[in-house]
Order: C-alpha cells, then sequence, then structure tokens
C-alpha cells in the first residue's frame, strides 16, 4: 500500500503545483493585460501632448492668428502685444490668438468631445486657471531636476485616470509673448498635463481578461486531466506491477517447490542419476550412483564416465557420448568398475540439455545380464542341438532314399519301380524339410520359395521324361512353421510328380508354374500345367490313386481346402491357415 500512498501524494502535489503556477501565470498576464491598457492610454496621452506641442509650435512661429471677436471668442485679456485687436477695412473686428490661447481652447474642446482634460500650467502662471494642481505643481517641480516626463495613475472623483505631463521648453518664436516674464530660449516656462480617462478602456480590458480567464482555464483543466490520467496510468502500473509481482512470487515459490521435489525424486530415485558436462566429467551425482559404484560423491565428482568403464569398454563410451552430443539422446547397456573393481553391468540412458551439461539415468542391471546370458547360452544349447538332430534325420532320410533307390536297382517290376520312385521322391521332400531347417538362421519354419524352388528343381531331375519341362515360381517373401513344412512339401511332391509323369505324354515340352499369395491370415498355393488336363468327368474325391489320396489327406491335415479346374492343363488350389493361426 506504500506505492499507493506515494501515488495519491505525488497527485495532490502536483495538482497543487499546477494550481499555483496557473494561478501565478494567470495573475501576471491579468497584470499584462492592465499594463497594455495602461500602455496604450499612455501613448495617446503622448499623442496628445505631441499634437498640443506642434499646433503650438505651428502658431508660435505664425506670431499668432487672428479671428473674428463673437461670442464664443473673446479678446485675451492676459495678452499684452501691440495690434492684439483690429478692425478690417469691411468692419470685422480681429483679435490675435496666441499659442497659449489656442492650446486652451483646443482643450475645452476635447474635454467635451472625448473627455480628454489637457491642462497648460506653470509654477509662475500670467492667467490664475492656470495654476498648477497639486499633483502638476509636483510634476513641474520634477521637471527642473531633469525628469523627462510625470506619469501617475490615480482616480479622480472615483474614476481611474491616467496623468500624464512633460514640460513646455522655451523656443525663440515663444519669446514674442513671454520675454516679458523674463524667459530665454531654452528655459522651463511650465508644461502641458493630459488626464485621461480609463473608462473608455474598460471593455477592452474586461474582454481582454475575460480571454485570459477562458484560456487559462482551460489550460488548467487540461494539465489536471493530464495529471490525473498520469496518475491513472502510475496507479495501473502498479497494480500491474503488484501483480507481476505476485506471479513472479507464485513462480518462484513454484520453482522452489518444484526444485525441492525434483532434489526429493533425485535423491531417493532407485535409479542412478548423474550430470557430466561436456567432457563427461561428473558434476553432479544422487546417492544411488554412490551406492551402485562404491564411490563416494566427492570422489565420483572427480572421476569422469570413462573413468568408470573398463578398459575395453571405453571406445563404445566415447561413442555414445558422441551420439548425445550430435543426436541429444542415447541408450545402451555397458559394464561399469566398482570402487572395490569388480565388473557390473548398467543400462544408461543420456539426454543432452545444453552443450555442456548432460543427463543421464543408469539402472544396474547385472543379475538380469547374468540371467540372459545364462538363458542365451541355454538356448544356443538347444539350438545347437536341434541342427544336429534336423541333420541327423536328413542324413537318414537320404540314407532311406539311397536304400530305396539301391532297391530299385535289382527290381525289373516297372509298377515296384514306380512305386519306389514315388516313395523316394516324398522321403526327399521330407528331408528336404530338414535341410533348410538345418541350414536356416530360424528353426521356427522355412522360407516357402526357395523350398519350392529346390524341391521342384530335384524333382525335375529326378522324374525320367522325354519332354522338356520348364518351371516357374511365383511366391512373395512368406514362412511356413515346421508342423505345416512337411505336409506341404509332402502335397507339392504329389501334385508336381503327377504333372511331370501325365499332363505331357505325347508332348515334346511343357511348363509347370507354382504360385502363392497371403491375405488375411490365409496362404493360398496354385500349382498349374499347360498339359493334357484331367479325363472328363474325374473328381479328386472319388479319385483311387494313393498320390491324390495322400494330398486330400494331407490338405485335411493342414485345416486347408482344395479345389480343381481343368481347362487348356490341370489346376490345384488349396488353401491353408497362416503360421500365426
Amino acid at each position: 500500500m506504500g506505492h499507493y500512498r506515494r501515488i495519491i501524494l505525488f497527485n495532490i502535489l502536483a495538482l497543487l503545483a499546477w494550481c499555483c503556477c496557473i494561478y501565478v501565470l494567470y495573475t501576471k498576464a491579468i497584470k499584462d493585460d492592465v499594463r497594455s491598457m495602461r500602455f496604450a492610454a499612455l501613448t495617446e496621452a503622448r499623442i496628445a501632448y505631441d499634437k498640443d506641442i506642434t499646433y503650438r509650435r505651428w502658431a508660435a512661429k505664425l506670431g499668432g492668428v487672428y479671428a473674428e471677436i463673437s461670442e464664443s471668442l473673446h479678446p485675451n485679456e492676459h495678452l499684452d502685444v501691440p495690434g492684439r485687436d483690429i478692425t478690417t477695412p469691411d468692419g470685422k473686428r480681429l483679435t490675435l490668438v496666441n499659442p497659449a490661447y489656442m492650446t486652451r481652447m483646443v482643450h475645452e474642446i476635447a474635454q467635451e468631445a472625448a473627455g480628454l482634460k489637457g491642462h497648460i500650467t506653470s509654477l509662475d502662471p500670467i492667467r490664475a486657471a492656470n495654476a498648477p494642481t497639486a499633483w502638476e505643481a509636483q510634476a513641474l517641480r520634477s521637471f527642473q531636476e531633469g525628469v523627462p516626463e510625470f506619469i501617475a495613475f490615480d482616480d479622480e472623483d472615483g474614476r481611474p485616470v491616467l496623468r500624464f505631463m512633460r514640460p513646455m521648453i522655451t523656443e525663440k518664436p515663444c519669446l514674442k509673448c513671454h520675454a516679458r516674464q523674463g524667459y530665454k530660449e531654452g528655459d522651463i516656462r511650465g508644461g502641458i498635463s493630459v488626464t485621461m480617462p480609463l473608462d473608455q478602456y474598460a471593455p477592452a480590458l474586461a474582454d481582454a481578461e475575460s480571454g485570459t480567464r477562458t484560456r487559462y482555464t482551460l489550460i488548467l483543466l487540461s494539465g489536471v486531466v493530464l495529471i490525473a490520467f498520469s496518475t491513472g496510468v502510475l496507479w495501473l502500473n502498479e497494480r500491474l506491477r503488484d501483480k507481476t509481482m505476485r506471479i513472479a512470487m507464485e513462480s518462484d515459490r513454484r520453482i522452489r517447490e518444484s526444485e525441492e521435489r525434483y532434489r526429493m525424486y533425485v535423491q531417493h530415485a532407485p535409479l542412478a542419476i548423474f550430470i557430466a558436462d561436456g567432457q563427461g566429467r561428473l558434476v553432479d551425482v544422487n546417492p544411488m550412483t554412490c551406492e551402485v559404484t562404491g564411490h563416494s560423491r566427492a570422489e565420483l565428482l572427480r572421476l569422469t564416465l570413462l573413468d568408470l568403464l573398463p578398459g575395453n569398454a571405453r571406445r563404445v563410451g566415447r561413442l555414445h557420448m558422441e551420439n548425445v552430443a550430435a543426436k541429444g539422446a542415447t541408450v545402451g547397456v555397458l559394464p561399469y568398475l566398482t570402487r572395490e573393481g569388480a565388473v557390473r553391468w548398467w543400462e544408461v540412458s543420456a539426454v543432452k540439455l545444453s552443450d555442456d551439461r548432460v543427463l543421464g539415468f543408469a539402472n544396474d542391471i547385472s543379475d538380469r545380464k547374468r540371467a540372459e546370458d545364462t538363458l542365451s547360452a541355454s538356448l544356443h544349447e538347444k539350438e545347437v542341438l536341434l541342427r544336429e538332430i534336423h541333420h541327423r534325420v536328413k542324413n537318414n532320410l537320404q540314407i532311406v532314399c539311397s536304400l530305396l533307390s539301391l532297391q530299385g536297382q535289382g527290381v525289373d517290376n516297372q509298377d515296384a519301380l514306380r512305386v519306389l520312385g514315388d516313395c523316394q521322391c516324398r522321403v526327399m521332400s521330407m528331408a528336404l524339410v530338414h535341410e533348410q531347417l538345418y541350414r536356416s538362421g530360424d528353426l521356427s519354419g522355412i522360407n516357402v520359395r526357395h523350398y519350392v524352388e529346390t524341391l521342384l528343381s530335384r524333382l525335375l531331375a529326378s522324374c525320367r521324361t522325354e519332354s522338356t519341362i520348364t518351371l516357374s515360381v511365383d511366391i512373395p517373401p512368406m514362412n511356413l512353421s515346421l508342423d505345416q513344412a512337411i505336409p506341404f512339401g509332402l502335397v507339392l511332391n504329389e501334385l508336381v510328380t503327377n504333372s511331370l509323369k501325365h499332363a505331357f505324354t505325347g508332348r515334346a515340352s511343357g511348363h509347370i508354374e507354382v504360385r502363392g499369395v497371403q491375405e488375411d491370415g490365409e496362404m493360398a498355393f496354385t500349382i498349374r500345367d499347360d498339359g493334357l488336363g484331367l479325363p472328363h468327368g474325374f473328381k479328386v474325391e472319388l479319385a483311387t490313386s494313393l498320390g491324390l489320396q495322400i494330398v486330400s489327406t494331407l490338405v485335411g491335415q493342414l485345416r486347408g481346402n482344395m479345389e480343381m479346374r481343368s481347362n487348356g492343363g490341370t489346376e490345384f488350389v488349396f488353401h491353408i491357415p497362416g503360421p500365426a493361426a
């Protein structure tokens, strides 16, 4: 609230200072208006004096002016010069009007017309009416002391007036009338006073003062508005400042609480948490880091991350640091050394905070690493054992094939030879599955395309036919599980063998095509030849041959279904579930 009190105090002081300033300026302006009015009156009085002196000098140079005697003009009884009164030949009576008499008559006319009262006077007047008043006598005495003019603003009969007076200097033409008084050229013989009523300037002065009041009232109000606006701005600024300070204080409080929570989380985190600089030097660690490494906090802050790694892992550690600098984050599993020299493992996640700071989280996975290594070794042993089993099964099946081949060499009966050949091909298809599993890196299944291509080439090589047979395989990448591989191989063996034996009889060439597709969890295989086709009315379910019976049985074992079409050759299509089904 102290700031608001200062703003209110500032507002009051500013208003007081502004009002005082405007009052001083307004008072000065009013005085200037009065001064201007007085200067105008003084100027008019000086002009009146100058005119009196001008025509007085003109009349003096002429020696006076004759005018006809009338009721308004009588001879000047105080003028004692020869030829004062004359009569013209036509009988007109003229009298000499000297400068003083002329001036007196002009003053009378001016007073009647404009209220301007002129008075010719002297400390030694000839005419009693020209005797000076008290202020005129004071002015005349000041002229003798060298004062050039007398100015006074006074009241006369309750009206404000300007009293102005200048001396009259004796000139040579003046001596005609005043030499007998003892004046010499250059003497001060008296003066002319002007009493100027100031009432005539009152309307102009009132207008000027009204304009001044209006002007300074507007200036005063403008200043008050500006001060009020400034006070409002200061008040609003103070409100905003208070709000900003409250927000800042609240933000500081939240930051402190957040820092405290962060510190608590870090201190009690089950993970090792550390901060390192750009060179890998540790700058902060939490208690868990000290616990897993066996080092004290002070010891760790003297080490680098690479100092905690065994010698053979430091190259990998440098690569992780480079990845953090380049990519902003990295995750890896690294060995580390405890204070006692034991090698343990931790999984480290590092994040780049700035160019010179890296935040790391390390989870000791030594127990998990040992379990994984044990499991990996066990799996490797089992894999080696399975490969050996598949290898031996494949070898045994090949021995069976060889025995069947040897047995066929001593048989002359063609039906028996055909049966032995069929059995040999069937055993070969099964042996090929175990051979692929033995050679494959994945013991869970076989690559269908590679298996089909290999089986077809071997069937074509083992079957004696006079026709030139070409093969084509169009199968996308797909796998068969171990349970599906042998039935699939036997089905393929029976269908392709039938085509090789029966489809191209009496033809010089032929073509066998195997296609496969996989979609919606199902695999579909098509075996098609361009041979003679099936006999009219042939139905697979009524077939009595062992091969087709084997095909029908194995497709059922695979939980599939089979279709057969004969149009410009023979086409078998069978569908089986995918390996995941």
